[in-house]
């Protein structure tokens, strides 16, 4: 059985304990968390994105994640892409011929 009180052990900020629950104050760490797939498309998105979820997509076999820039891979996974060593795309630096 819980001891009643309140305390701000732990991550939370503020924590009242009751015999049949806990209600706290934390920080969070992520607001939303979405993974969807359907058949060969594929979409993450976290806000704020994780090491888990990064903000990516694909379809079929060319994906793309963001990393400090946009970087593409084709026939690679998201985290494949996300540790190569290619310099990712930034804004403005993608110019049409």
């Amino acid at each position: 059985m819980k001891t009643p009180g309140f305390t701000t052990e732990g991550d939370a900020h503020a924590k009242l304990s009751l015999p049949c629950c806990d209600c706290g104050i934390v920080t969070p760490s992520t607001c939303c968390d979405l993974g969807v797939q359907v058949l060969c498309c594929k979409a993450e998105v976290a806000m704020l994105p994780t090491e888990e979820r990064p903000l990516g997509c694909g379809c079929c076999f060319v994906n793309a994640v963001y990393d400090d820039g946009i970087k593409v891979g084709v026939f690679k996974s998201l985290a494949e892409i996300k540790a190569s060593d290619a310099a990712p795309l930034k804004a403005g630096e993608m110019n049409r011929a």
